[in-house]
């Protein structure tokens, strides 16, 4: 199947955010939104669009503003949930307009957060897949630093440079109230993740009542190059269609 590539850069409310739109020639009436995982760009998930591409899907891939030291706009110092939610709603914009209005939102880690975060308010998505989301992290903020005011202006996570707001704009998050959502919902969670425990995914799937949640006997990342998980997926992607 021949696929065709196209770069583009959306600047809005002063950012500039850098992606690329995978287009099969006779292409499903679905475009997948790709989102990375921390600290990272979406060079680290293309071979995932590619896959998605060759299944005759639409795929956008784009970097979060300040998502990592790589990143091509935006401070790492400036990043947190809440802007990455601001860049994957903006974005979602660019492709109703330009690529499909039939979007499935697929998001790695702390790219599913932001996902599972923004399907909450976007009414119209065809549905949600979330890798190991990141549902830890406004947990991870409160048992790191006994108050807000503890937070210092630069730290690290998982050996990466984060700013204070990183931490400061979940503090006082209750993660599962925000994921309020009827979307249909696909979850894939390793069994022994220990950068984020399954049993954040276990309560998602009660707070989500379209979810589903599968288990593999694996830890925290892993991809739909393996052929299990990737028919997994496609076979929810075909049954939005």
């Amino acid at each position: 199947m021949i696929v065709r590539g196209s770069k583009f850069v959306l600047k809005a409310k002063g950012l500039e955010l850098y992606g690329e739109t995978l287009v099969p020639l006779r292409a499903k009436d679905l475009t997948v939104i790709l989102a990375h995982p921390f600290g990272s760009t979406m060079d680290t998930i293309r071979h995932e669009a590619e896959f998605l591409a060759r299944c005759g899907y639409k795929v956008v891939i784009f970097d979060f503003a300040g998502g990592s030291v790589s990143s091509k706009s935006g401070s790492v110092y400036d990043n947190s949930l809440l802007t990455e939610v601001r860049d994957l709603k903006l974005i979602i914009e660019f492709v109703k307009r330009y690529v499909g209005r039939n979007i499935v939102l697929i998001g790695y880690s702390q790219g599913g957060t932001v996902a599972a975060l923004t399907a909450a308010t976007e009414k119209d998505l065809k549905g949600v897949v979330l890798f190991y989301p990141a549902l830890n992290i406004p947990d991870v903020a409160r048992l790191s630093f006994d108050k807000i005011g503890d937070i210092p202006e630069k730290t690290t996570v998982l050996g990466c440079p984060v700013g204070r707001r990183y931490y400061e704009d979940v503090y006082n998050m209750n993660i599962f109230k925000c994921l309020q959502s009827h979307h249909k919902t696909l979850i894939l969670h390793g069994q022994y993740d220990r950068i984020v425990p399954v049993a954040y995914s276990k309560f998602a799937k009660k707070v989500l009542p379209n979810s589903a949640l599968i288990r593999y006997k694996t830890g925290h990342a892993f991809y739909m190059a393996n052929n299990n998980i990737g028919r997994r997926v496609v076979t929810f992607l075909e049954n939005l269609l």
